[in-house]
């Protein structure tokens, strides 16, 4: 991980590069964020993990060895729009 980011970190900057990299017109929506979506899991040498998502409503699964698993919010860059419905 780079920089000595934690997992958590690292899979965002990452997104970030990878938003900026993205040039073709259709993978934009109107505002220059990206249509698609793409989540990222990281798990450092210390055994933290860490997810991340271009978009919010994100989850992972986390599972050690002797404890319940969990699921946990992936951090995101871009917050989706409430829907009516």
């Amino acid at each position: 991980m780079r920089q000595g980011k934690g997992p958590e970190a690292a899979c965002l900057a990452a997104l970030e590069r990878v938003v900026r990299q993205t040039r073709a017109a259709f993978l934009k929506d109107a505002d220059g964020r990206p249509r698609y979506n793409l989540n990222l899991y990281a798990v450092s040498r210390q055994g933290e993990a860490g997810g991340a998502s271009t978009w919010s409503g994100a989850r992972f699964a986390v599972c050690r060895a002797g404890s319940e698993p969990r699921l946990l919010d992936s951090a995101y860059l871009f917050k989706r729009k409430a829907t009516s419905g």
